[in-house]
Formats: C-alpha cells, structure tokens, sequence
C-alpha cells in the first residue's frame, strides 16, 4: 500500500518509534480486536525499519505473527509521529 502527504514528515522521529516495535509486547492496541478467536495479543517483532526510496518510504516489518489490521496500525502511529502529532515515546 502506498499513501502520500503534501508535507515532509521527520523520518528520524518514525525510526525511534519503530525501534520501539522490536521485541516480545502486547500488541491489543494495535489491532482490530477479535477476543472471539484470539486470545493472545502478544506478539514478537523481530525487526522494524523504515527504508527511504526515493521520495517515498518504505515499512518492513519481521515477527513471530501479526494480529488482524496491526500492521496498518503500527504505520498509523509512525504518519502521526512524523507529522509531528505525537511523541515517538508514544
């Protein structure tokens, strides 16, 4: 998937926040919530970068397995922070 912005973002502000997806976490609130067939939100995230080709850039992420919509809620996080409207501690 790919999505544009009219403004630059501040892609050193996205990779702090993204290293901070690496590892063993409770991902709940980084999902669709399905408590019917999930009972396990943890998940482990082997590795998160973002890879600037050219004027775009590029989410790779590595893990154990990923809950339903997570990842589009981890990019969702990391537009915000490099809009500057949150903190990548968020």
């Amino acid at each position: 998937r790919t999505s544009s912005t009219g403004s630059p973002r501040d892609v050193a502000a996205m990779r702090l926040a993204a290293a901070k997806y690496v590892g063993d976490h409770d991902f709940r609130n980084f999902c669709k919530m399905d408590v019917v067939r999930v009972s396990n939100f943890r998940r482990d995230v082997y590795a998160a970068t973002l890879i600037e080709d050219g004027d775009a850039l590029r989410f790779e992420v590595h893990g154990q397995a990923f809950l339903w919509h997570m990842v589009r809620c981890l990019v969702a996080v990391l537009e915000l922070v490099g809009d500057g409207r949150e903190s990548p501690d968020v």
